[in-house]
């Protein structure tokens, strides 16, 4: 709507923890972009089947994200137990 994304936030949980906490995580991607931006063109320029590819890897990057920040979170609170 206005050219550029706004602050978004999506929490990430590590409920895996002794009363669990949550970290945030950014959710805007490249890949969340160019989907955003292609659903909202004025001329429909791009087809059906390439909005949808571009759901898809919106989707994927999202899941690959979420799950390197939670993967970066654990290895971090290890090292934190490792030296207490």
């Amino acid at each position: 709507m206005h050219g550029k994304c706004g602050a978004t936030y999506e929490s990430g949980s590590l409920r895996r923890y002794h009363l669990g906490r949550t970290e945030t995580i950014r959710s805007c991607t490249l890949e969340a972009q160019k989907f955003a931006r292609a659903m909202s063109e004025q001329h429909n320029e791009t087809s059906n089947e390439s909005k949808y590819d571009l759901f898809l890897n919106a989707i994927q990057a999202q899941r690959q994200y979420t799950n390197d920040v939670n993967y970066n979170i654990k290895k971090l609170f290890r090292r934190f137990c490792i030296l207490i």
